[in-house]
């Protein structure tokens, strides 16, 4: 039997800090814990087993925000010092360290982990096991492939970090080694196994260890299927109307950069 609260659910064996600041509607499943200083948005799930706001001394600010109609899944972890946007969806056991910055619309695979001091852009898909170094911005309406992994020391083990930056409407594909400092330009595509090495120009597909530009996305094509490649155009319907003018922006920019070669 769950305890309701002005419509707010909290299953009996859940612990939650009288400090915490929920929402109507929200929902706290069996053995979570929700530390002080968190703020939970309407209409958010948080599933089994996960832990919410946990204190650390690395967090630069106090609490947690996550916002409205988020849906947090069984085994998550998610540190003090962080801001989950509105309508982020995590997957099972995933895991967001102090300092983070996630956008409305984010999607988060199953056992990913976002290593701190990080920033996502609004509606990037992250699909499972992606590792995500400390310090990397990731853009908009990105897609990262499962097992994608970020890395930041260059000399490991050193003090020495190196951010990397992947931009807006950009794919990166599974199982892809992205080395540290690089930057991955605008509607960029990165083929699977790619080891990154150097950065990668906006709107240029790059494959290979190391990875090299080929040649412009817009050539990208799969003859076998006959499939060419056009971004999230024929994946709209995937997106919630509130992504589409920004999907419209970005597609706008990436055409404009192919129109001046």
């Amino acid at each position: 039997m769950q305890v309701t609260t002005h419509k707010t659910e909290i299953h009996p064996t859940a612990l939650v800090d009288q400090a915490v600041r929920l929402g109507p509607g929200v929902k706290i499943g069996p053995f979570s814990i929700i530390h002080t200083g968190v703020e939970i948005g309407e209409g958010t799930e948080i599933g089994a087993y996960s832990e919410i706001g946990l204190p650390t001394n690395a967090a630069t600010k106090t609490g947690l925000v996550i916002g409205s109609r988020c849906v947090i899944r069984s085994h998550a972890v998610i540190y003090s010092g962080s801001r989950l946007g509105q309508q982020v969806q995590l997957g099972h056991y995933v895991s967001i360290r102090e300092n983070t910055d996630i956008g409305d619309g984010v999607l988060i695979g199953t056992r990913s982990q976002i290593e701190g001091d990080c920033e996502i852009g609004d509606f990037t898909r992250l699909h499972s096991e992606v590792h995500v170094g400390k310090l990397a911005k990731i853009g908009r309406c990105a897609w990262l492939y499962p097992k994608v992994q970020f890395t930041n020391d260059p000399l490991p083990p050193t003090h020495v970090m190196e951010s990397v930056l992947v931009g807006d409407l950009s794919v990166v594909c599974t199982g892809t080694l992205l080395m540290p400092g690089i930057q991955i330009g605008l509607g960029a595509y990165i083929g699977a196994a790619s080891v990154v090495r150097e950065s990668v120009p906006a709107v240029m597909f790059a494959t290979g260890n190391p990875a090299k530009p080929l040649f412009q996305v817009d050539r990208l094509i799969d003859p076998q299927r006959n499939l060419k490649f056009r971004w999230l155009d024929d994946f709209r319907d995937r997106y919630p109307a509130s992504a589409q003018p920004l999907i419209d922006k970005l597609t706008h920019q990436a055409q404009a950069l192919l129109a001046k070669t």
